[in-house]
């Protein structure tokens, strides 16, 4: 099995691009230290956002996985 540390650092980057994207749009990562109140606002609500979408995506595609092994269907049909 190969390791798969890259995937690690690429998730990190993609939770990291998303606490700079919001409703008003695309910042800079060096806008963070210009404009006020924005690093708090990354830190503190688009970080976590990101984090979170990453870990429910994460949880879906395991139960996904252990439903296809506890019922031995490859497709794991609710029919």
């Amino acid at each position: 099995m190969k390791p798969v540390w890259w995937l690690a650092l690429v998730l990190m980057g993609l939770c990291g691009l998303g606490a700079l994207v919001g409703a008003d749009g695309w910042r800079w990562p060096s806008a963070l230290w210009r404009e006020p109140g924005l690093l708090e606002l990354a830190m503190d609500i688009r970080l976590p956002r990101s984090i979170g979408a990453a870990v429910v995506g994460a949880l879906l595609g395991l139960s996904g996985a252990i439903a296809q092994g506890l019922f031995r269907n490859p497709l794991a049909e609710p029919h």
